[in-house]
């Protein structure tokens, strides 16, 4: 299951690449969209899953606990403010993949569809911020 986009840059990507992309809108490779299929398991019950976690997470008895009795007021706000956009989201999520979103049944692979891999220019960048800098030159007068 890959909620998480494997962009050029990470090294899910070079895991991946020859995993095909049913979602070919980059508007959609964020968190909140499956981009990659699965092979044993349709994208309608991974959604099913991921919506499954999340209502575990958010409805926990400790979590609903925390919501009503934290001690800090300005945090309890936000939690509540996080629980009505929660409200609001997941209508729209499920809307969305029912009626708005356009996934491909056999699309390009993730290496035909973005390229090449990017990570070892990223291991090139990570390596050149990692080493010291060289030390000023004196100044000629």
């Amino acid at each position: 299951m890959w909620y998480v986009p494997p962009h050029r840059w990470t090294p899910d990507f070079r895991e991946a690449a020859h995993r095909h992309v049913i979602q070919t809108d980059q508007r959609k490779w964020d968190y909140k969209h499956q981009v990659l299929a699965t092979r044993h398991m349709p994208p309608w019950r991974v959604l099913l899953w991921v919506k499954f976690m999340e209502a575990i997470m958010q409805l926990r008895p400790q979590s609903l606990w925390r919501l009503l009795t934290h001690h800090d007021l300005s945090i309890r706000a936000a939690m509540r403010w996080y629980y009505q956009i929660g409200r609001r989201v997941w209508p729209f999520e499920i809307w969305s993949f029912l009626f708005l979103d356009q996934r491909q049944k056999d699309g390009p692979t993730l290496a035909e569809f973005w390229g090449m891999s990017q990570g070892s220019e990223e291991a090139r960048e990570n390596y050149a911020e990692s080493q010291p800098l060289p030390a000023p030159m004196p100044e000629v007068i």
